[in-house]
């Protein structure tokens, strides 16, 4: 529900591609905060575009993310660990070391935003809060992301048969696409379902038409 601050509710009844998507529509600022059994992830949006997100779960942090994407060795993220001190960024050392480049570190934040995002698309709940506040300035190397490509990134990566299988739409439901609508940030097969949309199939003739499958096509749907 919507607070004199912001938004408030659960991931059960509003999933987080949904959440962005509203806020990316009333070009918000603030801090979008989403908690589940002690871990805590967050995302912060400029005039509805994602520029940095945070989390608490150790596999989230930059050098996990550099790690994983061959960025960096183990013992040159040893290294860096045993090098933070008094307020020093892991990623400035990184670069100091000679263990990465500048583009690295700025490759890495993306990443490391995209991932913790993306993984609360899988979460079946969560208490999430958003607040219209200021942005903090300390955080120097952000990222600039609009939402929508970045849900439909997200939706493509997840199980079809996972948390948001409760949205997908009725299967009696009868479609109709938005005239002119924008349909360039789709991939091939994307615009091939949504070809189908004509306004008299259903989204049960819709699923059995379609050559990906039926979990795959209302998921399709719903992104």
């Amino acid at each position: 529900f919507v607070t004199s601050q912001g938004l408030r509710g659960n991931l059960a009844a509003l999933p987080l591609p949904e959440v962005l998507i509203q806020l990316r529509r009333a070009s918000s600022t603030g801090i979008l905060s989403v908690e589940s059994e002690g871990t805590r992830k967050a995302i912060y949006l400029d005039a509805g575009r994602v520029v940095f997100a945070t989390s608490n779960s150790p596999t989230d942090r930059l050098g996990e993310t550099l790690l994983r994407l061959g960025k960096i060795t183990v013992d040159e993220y040893e290294d860096s660990l045993r090098q933070i001190s008094h307020g020093r960024r892991q990623g400035k050392i990184l670069i100091e070391m000679g263990a990465m480049l500048p583009q690295d570190l700025w490759e890495g934040v993306e990443a490391q935003a995209r991932e913790i995002i993306f993984s609360l698309f899988e979460w079946p709940s969560g208490e999430f809060v958003f607040e219209s506040t200021p942005l903090p300035q300390e955080e120097k190397v952000t990222v600039c992301f609009d939402p929508l490509p970045l849900v439909l990134e997200g939706l493509r990566r997840i199980d079809a048969e996972g948390a948001l299988k409760g949205r997908y739409p009725d299967p009696s439901l009868i479609l109709e696409c938005v005239r002119d609508a924008e349909v360039s940030a789709l991939l091939s097969f994307e615009k091939y379902i949504v070809a189908l949309v004509d306004a008299e199939r259903s989204v049960l003739q819709i699923c059995h038409e379609s050559e990906i499958g039926e979990a795959e096509t209302l998921k399709t749907l719903y992104a």
